[in-house]
């Protein structure tokens, strides 16, 4: 994280740093990042959700294109 004053912010010095694909947000399948924002935030309480796959389950039965690309990340 190159910005300046970012390397003073806890998440950064925690590497805690996460993403979501803002393309996603107000559409069908928004659940799946407010998914990856609730497994983030409590991941022992849910360890039987997985964001991605939803997404691609979301993109198969619902649209005629297949999802390339980064939805959502850590950054490391």
């Amino acid at each position: 994280m190159k910005r300046p004053g970012w390397e003073n912010l806890n998440a950064v010095k925690d590497k805690e740093i996460y993403g979501v694909d803002h393309s996603g947000l107000r559409t069908l399948y928004d659940y799946v990042y407010l998914q990856y924002i609730a497994k983030v935030i409590h991941p022992e309480k849910f360890t039987d959700v997985d964001p991605l796959a939803n997404l691609n389950d979301f993109y198969t039965k619902y649209l005629p294109v297949k999802p390339e690309g980064t939805f959502m990340i850590k950054e490391e």
